[in-house]
């Protein structure tokens, strides 16, 4: 009796399991129909289109992109081993995905590559504990806020451009990215975490060494799949040295934070703060947030800030040396403003009378942040 009892029981589980199984099956099928429709280049058993992306090369990666899209259309379907990636070219498409709440959700892939890098951060957290990080980095991100940090977008701008300048003999062609990347660095740290890296003189050439390697790895375990399984990927020499990176990184923002925290106990007691806030100073002012939090958004802010911003001032460049009659109003608006001493030091007043310059930027940006670090160094740049 007892042994019909549970074979009675075995094939209930059995049953049930088996419906389960169906069920994702037929719906499973339903996601393979529904995305083959979608137009893309043929995709090999298990690893997808994998092969297709030969390089790690940022720019080159970009044109492989873009010649798929050309090919295929303004929606193209693409396989990174079993996960599907959608690309979408055409305005309309990116808005109408952008505007829908369901749609704009973290994906695995996103959220594996850079849970370790960001971790609680603004890019990795969703629902109500996104709401509240945002209520507190925008504030933190408040114009009048970032008008104190006008100075050091002058200053490092000015120091980018003078090693342009010397680059510049009207016939060789160079790659500007990576002074570019090691300006952004220096002023997103200097802002961000008051941390002085003077990426663009070499002086620590370490901490560039440390973003960059985090920045490409991430890039990198997309690209390849099966880096995104962490036995594997830990196993690797990448693996290690990402780890080793992501740890000095954040080994450098705990040190700045705990300083940060003990000088303000310090200024409280005493009554003396001499130091200009970072935009550590202020998530830790304004307050329900805790310090691997903190860690987290600054990750954040440095590590997806550097490369967007660096990314987008070579977009801008590059469109106002193919548009010469664009790049010769946006010098005579500098003109207009700073007269005969072009190469003065630019005050945040300067800013909202650059006005075509910002519908410039604007095609790209749409950070005030991002719009004035372009805006500064593009006026020192003739």
């Amino acid at each position: 009796m007892a042994l019909l009892e549970i074979n009675i029981a075995l094939f209930y589980i059995f049953f049930i399991g088996l419906l389960v199984v169906l069920a994702y099956c037929s719906r499973w099928r339903r996601y393979l129909q529904l995305r083959m429709k979608l137009p893309g280049p043929p995709a090999l058993p298990i690893i997808g289109n994998c092969l297709q992306f030969t390089t790690n090369n940022l720019c080159k990666l970009f044109q492989e992109f873009t010649d798929i899209a050309r090919s295929y259309g303004p929606i193209v379907r693409l396989w990174f081993g079993p996960v599907l990636v959608v690309v979408l070219t055409d305005p309309d498409s990116i808005e109408n995905v952008v505007k829908h709440d369901k749609l704009c959700r973290r994906g695995y892939v996103a959220w594996k590559t850079t849970e370790q890098v960001f971790r609680n951060g603004l890019l990795n957290i969703e629902g109500e504990e996104w709401r509240r990080h945002r209520k507190i980095v925008s504030a933190a991100f408040h114009i009048n806020i970032l008008e104190t940090f006008v100075e050091s977008f002058a200053k490092n701008s000015y120091i980018l451009a003078n090693k342009l300048k010397a680059l510049a003999d009207g016939i060789t062609v160079h790659d500007i990215s990576p002074y570019l990347i090691r300006c952004t660095l220096d002023i997103i740290l200097q802002t961000a975490a008051r941390v002085d890296s003077n990426a663009q003189n070499g002086n620590d050439d370490s901490t560039l060494n440390s973003f960059t390697t985090v920045l490409n790895t991430m890039s990198l375990r997309i690209m390849k799949p099966w880096l995104l399984i962490d036995w594997i990927f830990n196993a690797t020499e990448l693996g290690k040295k990402f780890h080793r990176d992501v740890k000095s990184v954040h080994d450098k923002l705990n040190n700045e934070v705990k300083r940060i925290k003990r000088k303000g106990e310090t200024a409280e007691n005493t009554g003396q703060n001499n130091e200009k806030p970072s935009l550590i100073h202020l998530l830790i002012h304004y307050g329900d947030i805790s310090k691997e939090e903190i860690v987290g958004e600054i990750a954040s802010i440095v590590g997806a800030g550097t490369e967007t911003t660096s990314n987008a001032c070579g977009y801008v460049l590059a469109l106002l040396g193919e548009n010469q009659h664009i790049q010769e109003r946006v010098m005579q608006e500098q003109q207009d403003i700073f007269g005969d001493d072009i190469l003065r030091t630019v005050r945040s007043d300067d800013l909202p009378r650059m006005v075509y310059l910002e519908q410039v930027g604007n095609c790209l940006l749409r950070s005030y942040l991002f719009s004035a670090i372009v805006e500064i160094f593009l006026h020192y740049i003739k």
